[in-house]
């Protein structure tokens, strides 16, 4: 099986450090458009890589902070029975491949932060709305209450998005539901909990960053990466370039005996299902 980590280039609407920069709507929807076509580009290029499973970065149909957008940006969302969304299906279908997007979308007068999840039909077989938010995203977001796991024909797929990937109970109850591959869509990929979830659960851990604007990624953060059960980096992308990172992996069912070892002597389990 063949992943590809679409690893965008964000825009200056998510400079965070430059708290005074504000936009109108019209430069807003610009940069949005910018966004979905340099998306829409890349998952054509890991179509054409011959890839079997497809991640996006987190939100990439909103351009930034909503504080810094002058207007309603709730115009900016959209629902899931959109256009915007359509075109993700359809590439799915045309590429015979699953595509997990991070984007925003809204449901009714609520706003998520969510996975959609694609089958090489084009079929949207699983949502997952990101159940850890960070700092401001409270302020506008819903949190979800439930984990998501997906049968594929390669394996299950779990999800998690950014600040999910910061509570080791995230991955351990994904992994519980039989997850064999993890997929964490991201603005923030730290590449310490990125080995330490895939190590200490078993499981393959892939995520997809998105590189800053101004800057290379620093510190803690890392780019794009694949993980095996071990805890061994397969592929990883660039410090500040777009580009499509893709990975060959083995059979990720194997990861079952992995897995298994890591939870064998432990006493407490997670429920899936978590409290409003």
């Amino acid at each position: 099986m063949k992943i590809g980590l679409i690893q965008e280039k964000q825009n200056e609407l998510y400079q965070f450090q430059k708290e005074e920069i504000r936009y109108s709507m019209e430069e807003a929807k610009r940069y949005q458009k910018e966004m979905l076509i340099q998306n829409r580009n890349q998952i054509q290029e890991a179509i054409k890589a011959g890839c079997d499973l497809i991640v996006t970065s987190e939100a990439i149909n909103f351009p930034g902070q909503p504080k810094k957008v002058e207007g309603d940006y709730t115009k900016l969302i959209s629902e899931l029975e959109s256009d915007v969304f359509k075109e993700y299906a359809e590439l799915a279908r045309q590429g015979n491949c699953y595509l997990a997007v991070g984007v925003y979308r809204k449901e009714g007068l609520r706003l998520y932060n969510s996975v959609l999840f694609y089958n090489r039909k084009g079929e949207l077989c699983g949502t997952y709305d990101k159940v850890h938010l960070a700092g401001e995203e409270k302020e506008y977001l819903t949190k979800g209450n439930q984990y998501c796991v997906i049968e594929t024909d390669f394996g299950k797929i779990g999800f998690a998005i950014c600040w999910d990937m910061q509570f080791a109970e995230t991955c351990q109850t994904l992994a519980d539901m039989g997850a064999d591959l993890i997929l964490a869509p991201t603005w923030g990929w730290e590449w310490i909990y990125g080995a330490c979830r895939a190590y200490e659960n078993g499981v393959y851990v892939a995520s997809a960053m998105a590189v800053p604007f101004s800057m290379p990624i620093e510190g803690l953060r890392s780019p794009s990466e694949v993980i095996t059960p071990e805890g061994i980096c397969l592929a990883k992308g660039g410090r500040e370039e777009a580009q499509v990172v893709t990975a060959k992996l083995p059979d990720i069912r194997e990861c079952a005996f992995y897995r298994e070892f890591r939870k064998s002597g432990r006493r407490q389990f997670l429920s899936p299902k978590l409290s409003e």
